[in-house]
């Protein structure tokens, strides 16, 4: 019987793909620089399209026969890493772990457990996805298959979560360390460590600066999907109620599961009839990758939204209201950029992987986890819009009361200007008293009191409408 994984993990490699792809002749570049380094005395074999590269490792970093790891695939989308042999030791380990786990659930399952392929393909946002294929040797007796089926669903969590950390941490993330400090010293922007990513848009892992290893290779979920030949090697009712489930509930999927579509995704649990290798079947786990990459995503999202809408609500100054702005206006274009890349991704997709995403789409209720990041963002945007309007009307009382200021003191001057002319010239009337007459028949210091109590007066005015305002 085989066994196949897929769970998206955190990492620290945060790949720039749109760069990549715009700029693959210079990576193409880079990558043969790497090749002719004279001074490499260790490396990993890497592949690029059809060019083989041959990357040199330093700093200590040293790897007893490094191709028994796999092959390492780098193209301007993913980045893959295959590991076959090298991944034996750490799933014997993991198969213990999870054993020891779950002892005081079953003790009577002992099963071995072959890994036949396992990849790791690593995203921008510092998403990865780990796909285990195994052969698992159960011998079930058919009374209890049913318990067998619940126990492979819980050991299947606990076998990934730790297989994938410790391979992670132990192969994987030497390797991409030091292709990140290579890329950050030659200053290409492929590749990017997550501790030098922007605070605010870490959405997939918080870098904790003291532990940076300790973060990486843990993984959100498991997805499992069990491969049978045909229906007979289980009974269907026994997977119906073990496996085959619905995110609204335990409905009866029979109809779904006919030969022109012999591959059920739902959540969590899946059932494919026939080989991994088959068509239908491939083409169905190329749809779970991509609809789990962006699920992963705008699973991500969503706290990290409604976070940084409580930040952006809390009384802070004008300067850090300026940067919270800037903020959240990067993040709402990168939402909206990851929303139109599944949207593009979509469209572009034919035949059976088309059929498998949008079947993925209606059963994980896509659309309602789109709706709700798009909701928190339309929050965002009226954060940003509060804060600029606030930032507009501290400018526009700044300016407001600048000027006030400057004619204040005008108009001071103006009365004492008049106080002393009143007082100085001797000027003739003729019955009708001016404004100089009226100065002058007071002392100059009430003259100058009374346009201090004018001014005085307009300050209380115009501190009256601006708390108004």
């Amino acid at each position: 019987m085989k066994l196949g994984i897929v769970a998206p993990f955190n990492c620290h490699l945060n790949l720039n793909t749109p760069h990549l792809m715009t700029n693959y002749p210079d990576f193409k570049r880079f990558c043969h620089q790497l090749l002719f380094n004279k001074e490499a005395t260790n490396g990993a074999l890497f592949q690029a399209g059809d060019v083989e590269f041959n990357v040199p490792l330093s700093d200590g970093v040293k790897y007893d026969s490094v191709q028994e790891d796999g092959k390492y695939h780098l193209d301007p989308e993913i980045f893959t890493i295959m590991a076959v042999t090298k991944i034996q030791p750490f799933a014997a380990a993991a198969h213990a772990h999870a054993f020891a786990c779950l002892e005081s659930i079953n003790k009577e399952w002992h099963f071995q457990v072959e890994v036949q392929s396992c990849d790791f393909k690593f995203y921008d946002n510092a998403i990865g996805l780990a796909t285990i294929l195994m052969e698992i040797n159960p011998g079930i007796p058919e009374s209890n298959a049913e318990a067998f089926i619940h126990f492979v669903e819980k050991w299947a969590s606990a076998f990934t979560e730790n297989l994938v950390e410790k391979y992670y941490q132990a192969k994987l993330f030497p390797i991409l360390d030091y292709i990140t400090r290579l890329c950050t010293k030659n200053k290409n922007g492929f590749m990017q460590a997550v501790e030098d990513y922007p605070e605010y848009l870490k959405f997939s892992l918080q870098i904790n600066a003291n532990d940076q290893k300790g973060n990486t290779g843990k993984i959100k979920w498991a997805n499992r999907t069990l491969f049978v030949d045909s229906f007979a090697d289980l009974d269907f009712d026994l997977l119906e109620k073990a496996w085959i489930v619905s995110t609204l509930g335990q409905e009866l999927l029979r109809d779904e599961l006919i030969p022109e579509k012999p591959v059920f995704l739902g959540w969590g649990n899946n059932v494919a009839v026939g080989p991994p290798d088959q068509n239908h079947t491939v083409q169905a786990l190329k749809a779970l990758h991509i609809c789990q990459y962006f699920y992963t995503i705008f699973d991500n999202l969503g706290p990290s939204l409604l976070s940084m809408v409580g930040e952006s609500m809390k009384e802070i100054s004008i300067h850090k209201s300026a940067r919270q702005r800037k903020i959240l206006e990067s993040v709402i274009t990168k939402v909206a950029i990851y929303k139109i890349q599944f949207d593009d991704l979509f469209l572009s997709l034919q035949g059976n992987t088309h059929m498998y995403v949008q079947d993925l789409q209606k059963r994980w209720h896509l659309d309602i986890l789109f709706n709700g990041v798009e909701n928190k963002l339309d929050l965002c945007k009226a954060q940003v819009e509060r804060i600029q309007q606030r930032a507009q009307k501290l400018g526009q009382t700044v300016v407001e009361s600048i000027l006030f200021v400057i004619g204040g003191i005008s108009l001071i001057e103006f009365f004492k200007n008049l106080a002393d002319a009143g007082k100085n010239l001797n000027l003739k009337t003729d019955g009708f008293p001016g404004v100089l007459d009226v100065a002058g028949s007071f002392a100059p210091d009430v003259v100058i009191w009374f346009g201090i109590f004018l001014f005085a007066t307009a300050c209380g005015i115009f501190a009256h409408f601006q708390r108004r305002r």
